[in-house]
């Protein structure tokens, strides 16, 4: 009888209890990210420990409060009080906007890193093409081509270890504001 019950709620247009389990499990995931990367993002806004906590739970609740406030209204609406339901949707897509914008500033930084990263090692590169065409230049006294192989072998190593440290030097960067050195000379 429980299954004849479930197609006639299929048919009613209800939906399937099977693909509302799996989007309940892609939300869950999608908003348990943001909620982490919003923590950081709160972490990283401020050198003193108790302004950091409360700046991460402060944005780490703002996920779940826009949630919340996207059943109220549903379930306000349903229940025939609209204007509580729209007022509900609205504070929630104030909330979905602070949390984009936070969620890109934390990106952004990374992005940043990176592309400024990018362009030291295609600088490293073009560099290291320069000396290795030099050295090769029967014109230069011998002494002159060993160093710059040598220079040549010491921007290789240089533009390997670059290449390896790109996420190292984003957290790092995280780590070491301003800030935190407030008592070092």
């Amino acid at each position: 009888m429980n299954g004849s019950s479930e197609a006639a709620a299929e048919s009613r247009g209800h939906g399937s209890k099977t693909i509302s389990v799996i989007l309940l499990c892609i939300g869950s995931v999608a908003l348990c990210t943001s909620m982490w990367m919003n923590a950081k993002f709160g972490w990283g806004l401020s050198p003193d420990l108790p302004d950091r906590i409360a700046l991460a739970i402060h944005h780490v609740l703002v996920d779940p409060a826009a949630a919340s406030l996207v059943a109220t209204s549903s379930l306000m609406i349903r229940w025939g009080r609209r204007r509580g339901g729209w007022t509900c949707r609205i504070f929630a897509v104030l909330l979905m906007f602070f949390s984009m914008l936070n969620v890109f500033g934390f990106i952004s930084a990374s992005i940043a890193m990176t592309q400024s990263r990018d362009a030291i090692v295609l600088m490293q590169q073009v560099q290291l093409d320069w000396t290795r065409n030099t050295s090769i230049n029967r014109e230069l006294p011998k002494y002159e081509r060993r160093l710059l192989r040598n220079d040549a072998r010491e921007l290789s190593r240089e533009i390997h270890a670059s290449h390896s440290t790109i996420a190292h030097l984003y957290q790092r960067s995280r780590t070491s504001s301003p800030h935190s050195r407030e008592g070092q000379v």
